[in-house]
């Protein structure tokens, strides 16, 4: 609804929308005049001391401390301020010189003045809405303090507006670096590239990666690109942490191609020969220079190599009964076997730092491959019966590699060999006591015969030699072992030879040995031979006569051994 003062409201709510108009471009324009000079101080302390990201970080806060710290002090106060219109209309007679009529019209036209004379507060109201055209409510509100700052801000952006136009790429960087990026500021000489083992890290002035993984042991080869004034040579300071602290070392990087003087453009190479630590790296060429970029050192796979070996069953119990005698000091490397004939080797392959993709054994230039055991891929075991393990018959010289998740493979392969432990044949001996008979004698032979592992039979073979030349053989087994009996390591007894089946008359003779046969369980058995006794025919007479020979033999032999020991010499 229309009231008689509404020009004046009017004017006066003018009025405050201009007042607070001034207030917020001063408050806004000291704030920006501090944050433009604290950024321009930041910079100048950036690029004189090229400072490092955690002072950026600190330059940054200080800036934001300042703003925030001006903006309570000296904007806050500008910002907060309200004023009514009976303020405004108090200020406004101020400035007019007039009596208090506006604020009391004002009140009087409300409910304030409800309380008084009706007829007078009709004639105050109409005495100023005739009046309130008239009235200049502008006039006197200075603008002098909004002119200064807005004078001193065009100035701040002026100056700052024409640093960026002559140095622009300063200004980019800077701005960069002030929100804790990498850019650099510009150099006369720029890094284009760095190129490690074959692999760009660094291009058009940023890192492509931060992070490069070497294998373990591995030549780093270093190549740089430059622009700009280049120098005559360049470096790499690499660094890394130890327990003692920080250690440095440096890689020259000498040019590819000799530099003339007016160059633009040169590359570089260096190289250091080993890597066996993860480090830090950064390239310095010229007035230019690099972030700390990583290298990490992958290692190389940490590998195992088990056998398992599984003898022949008829070799089972015994072998576990010698393993059980063993102490752990007698026990040698598992890369250097022997095995029995015929044993099956088990080989497995443990990988305790990584995942592998592949491992594989090879045998005389012949690969067989392994397959994993567990989800990780860190337990390879051989499969099958393809490979010379399955049933070890002669001395093997094998080799391990794998490939981890990584593609590295072990720098020197896993050797080893596998040894044949021979299965030797038994041995057997025979005795009789004398060699002289007569045909229709019984002698006996006293035999002995023992194996590693078992015996399955023994046998004994007559050669007989006629006077007139004929021969006939004869075999009688003396002994066959049962599997149920196995393992049967010794035989021993005594076998009288009854020659009067054989119908010999004097000047016979007969030749006889013994073949023992060790136990196999399914594979043929080997075999041995005692040396022959050899029986000769005779007749009483005979046996006599052999007899004064031996007592003839033996009575030189007793008179040898006395002129021995008491040192009397033949004259």
């Amino acid at each position: 609804m229309a009231t008689k003062l509404a020009t004046l409201r009017s004017q006066l709510s003018g009025l405050r929308r201009r007042r607070a108009s001034i207030r917020i471009g001063t408050a806004l324009s000291v704030l920006t005049i501090v944050i433009v000079w604290s950024m321009l101080l930041a910079f100048v302390f950036d690029w004189s001391l090229m400072m490092s990201v955690s002072q950026r970080f600190v330059s940054l806060l200080v800036c934001v401390g300042v703003s925030v710290l001006v903006f309570r002090r000296l904007c806050w106060p500008y910002l907060s301020q309200s004023e009514s219109l009976t303020d405004l209309a108090l200020i406004v007679e101020r400035q007019q010189q007039i009596d208090s009529d506006l604020v009391a019209a004002l009140q009087f036209e409300g409910d304030q003045g409800a309380w008084g004379s009706k007829q007078l507060e009709d004639a105050v109201v109409d005495n100023v809405a005739n009046i309130g055209g008239s009235l200049n409510v502008l006039e006197g509100v200075s603008y002098e303090m909004l002119v200064r700052r807005a004078i001193l801000l065009t100035a701040t952006i002026l100056i700052v507006l024409g640093g960026v136009i002559v140095f622009p790429q300063h200004a980019t960087s800077f701005l960069n670096r002030f929100f804790l990026g990498g850019a650099h500021y510009p150099t006369k000489t720029h890094i284009e590239s760095i190129v490690i083992n074959g692999e760009t890290v660094f291009t058009d002035g940023e890192a492509v990666t931060d992070t490069i993984k070497i294998p373990f042991g591995q030549p780093l080869k270093f190549q740089v690109e430059c622009l700009g004034i280049v120098p005559q040579t360049s470096k790499v300071i690499l660094s890394s942490r130890t327990e003692g602290g920080a250690v440095t070392s440096e890689v020259g990087l000498e040019p590819i191609i000799e530099i003339s003087q007016d160059a633009k453009a040169a590359s570089y190479a260096g190289e250091l020969g080993r890597l066996v630590d993860s480090v830090s790296y950064q390239v310095y060429a010229g007035d230019a220079w690099t972030d700390p970029l990583q290298i990490e050192l992958v290692p190389l796979p940490n590998v195992s190599v088990d056998l398992n070996v599984e003898v022949p069953d008829y070799a089972a119990s015994i072998e576990a009964e010698r393993l059980s005698k063993l102490s752990s000091s007698k026990q040698t490397s598992t890369r250097q076997i022997s095995v029995i004939e015929g044993s099956r080797v088990g080989l497995t392959v443990n990988c305790r730092n990584k995942s592998l993709i592949r491992a594989a054994l090879v045998i005389d230039q012949s690969e067989f491959a392994l397959t994993a055991e567990d989800e990780k891929k860190q337990i390879w075991k051989l499969q099958g019966d393809a490979s010379p393990l399955a049933k070890v018959t002669e001395p093997i010289r094998y080799e391990v590699q794998v490939e981890d998740s990584d593609g590295l493979k072990l720098e020197v392969p896993i050797k080893g060999s596998i040894r044949l432990k021979s299965d030797r044949r038994p041995r057997v001996v025979a005795a009789m006591i004398s060699r002289l008979v007569i045909p229709t004698a019984k002698p006996r032979i006293i035999y002995g015969a023992t194996d590693d592992y078992g015996l399955s039979k023994l046998s004994v073979h007559f050669q007989i030699v006629r006077q007139d030349g004929v021969t006939e053989d004869v075999t009688r087994d003396l002994h066959v072992v049962g599997e149920e009996k196995q393992p049967t390591r010794a035989l021993r007894g005594n076998y009288p030879l009854d020659l009067e089946p054989l119908k010999l008359v004097k000047g016979d003779e007969v030749k006889i040995t013994l073949e023992a046969f060790d136990y196999r369980g399914t594979v043929e058995p080997k075999s041995n031979v005692s040396e022959a006794l050899i029986v000769e025919i005779t007749d009483r007479e005979g046996i006599l006569a052999g007899l004064l020979e031996a007592d003839e033999r033996s009575a030189e032999q007793l008179d040898e051994i006395i002129r021995r020991e008491l040192g009397i010499r033949d004259k």
